[in-house]
């Protein structure tokens, strides 16, 4: 699980043990955060300019907005003319780019392609 951070603690010596309640609670605050639809949009069109959709079996993909719908886990949907030709290596780019413009430390992310 590669967006779940690691914490080093010790039973014996109690190294680590007092700061595993404050790394919950900052999980626990990121699962709820929110993005407005302004900032997701934007992000979505530099996105797509930086790497646009591959193209599947000959046909494009037109990607037209991306929203949250949910949180804990936060959950986006990819509206798209066809959710058949979202490749799993786009969703993966979509979900790094999300996590390199906000963090999202220890909490999956769902994004979901669905038909406009």
């Amino acid at each position: 699980v590669d967006y779940a951070p690691l914490l080093f603690v010790s039973a014996r010596t109690e190294e680590g043990v007092t700061s595993i309640l404050s790394l919950v609670k900052q999980v626990e605050e990121i699962s709820r955060r929110q993005i407005a639809a302004d900032y997701l949009r934007i992000f979505l069109e530099d996105t797509i300019n930086r790497y646009p959709p591959p193209l599947y079996h000959g046909k494009s993909l037109r990607i037209y907005s991306f929203q949250q719908v949910g949180i804990k886990p936060p959950t986006f949907h990819l509206m798209v003319n066809d959710p058949r030709r979202v490749q799993a290596s786009y969703l993966r780019y979509l979900e790094n780019s999300l996590r390199q413009k906000w963090e999202f430390t220890g909490n999956p992310l769902r994004i979901i392609p669905r038909k406009k």
